[in-house]
């Protein structure tokens, strides 16, 4: 098992020796060090009727500056998530099902996990 580890370190050394060596110079590698870090949260909210009933199979979309979106479902209790949105961006929620209106929402990320609610007009 040692032999192994071993083994197993010297490779990731000499591959990321070789690595360094031929892909990167310094000027490249001075500003991979200072890149800033993007950190992703994960946003979510409910879709409920006015009463606080949950709204089933609600669809609900997230799209960013660039018109880039990706969707999610609202639960049995109207609950739906997001993962890894990235912070510091702007998105526009937006929600349809079943025949009802919604107001579309425009939120910036900041960091902490969001709740956005949304209750049909």
């Amino acid at each position: 098992m040692k032999k192994a580890l071993l083994l197993s370190s010297m490779l990731v050394a000499c591959f990321l020796l070789l690595d360094s060596q031929h892909l990167f110079n310094s000027t490249q590698a001075s500003s991979l060090s200072t890149a800033r870090a993007v950190t992703a949260v994960s946003i979510g909210g409910r879709i409920q009727t006015a009463e606080g009933r949950g709204i089933y199979r609600a669809t609900v979309t997230l799209t960013d500056a660039n018109g880039n979106s990706v969707r999610s479902l609202s639960n049995p209790f109207g609950y739906y998530r997001f993962f890894e949105v990235e912070t510091g961006m702007t998105y526009t929620v937006s929600v349809t099902g079943k025949g009802l209106r919604f107001t579309p929402q425009v939120i910036t990320v900041t960091g902490e996990n969001l709740d956005i609610n949304f209750t049909p007009q």
